[in-house]
């Protein structure tokens, strides 16, 4: 397999489409809508952060992110390059013409506010006092109230970067990468 690297991604973006150029802090969430055709280009700066993912189609919200049928019609749980994210109606989402991490995961689900109380304990992202843990799903919590959406309309995420190895078992371990990655998704509905 060719590894792209995260240089030779940002070489072909001609600097004139960039549309928005942001840098959020761990934790931060952001939401927008992608038109058709467009692409978002997410980059871990440092090579360890994981970036939980929703998508719907913004036309119709009714339309949304399936991991399973993502991840049965392409036989695999664990997105890269040339992969596609498909919704609850069989059509393409996103595709994924690029990508330097070479493991996205279906399967695991987003961190809460429990997981992340168990994992971090108290600390200075405890914005709120102490029963403030910052989590991905009151993150997607958030960002659904923005466009009419509620907690019905959570469904399982996407989890960028997230390097997730499967015993033979059945037991999940997350692999900590120390290199920058990048992957790039192209919106396919408009």
């Amino acid at each position: 397999m060719v590894q792209t690297s995260m240089e030779s991604i940002a070489a072909t973006i001609d600097p004139s489409l960039i549309l928005l150029d942001e840098k959020l802090p761990g934790g931060a969430y952001w939401h927008s809508v992608i038109k058709r055709g467009k692409t978002l280009r997410i980059t871990d700066l440092e090579g360890s952060q994981g970036v939980s993912m929703v998508c719907y189609n913004a036309d119709s919200p009714i339309e949304r992110l399936n991991v399973a049928d993502t991840a049965k019609i392409q036989f695999n749980a664990f997105l890269k390059r040339g992969m596609v994210i498909y919704s609850d109606m069989g059509r393409i989402l996103f595709s994924i013409p690029e990508d330097t991490s070479g493991s996205h995961d279906l399967i695991c689900g987003c961190s809460n506010a429990v997981s992340n109380q168990a994992k971090y304990g108290e600390g200075p992202y405890n914005k709120y006092g102490e029963s403030d843990y910052n989590n991905s799903r009151n993150n997607f919590l958030k960002a659904l109230g923005k466009r009419g959406l509620t907690r019905k309309d959570l469904m399982p995420n996407l989890n960028l970067f997230s390097r997730v190895a499967v015993s033979p078992t059945g037991d999940l371990a997350y692999r900590m990468g120390s290199e920058n990655r990048v992957a790039l998704l192209t919106c396919g509905q408009k």
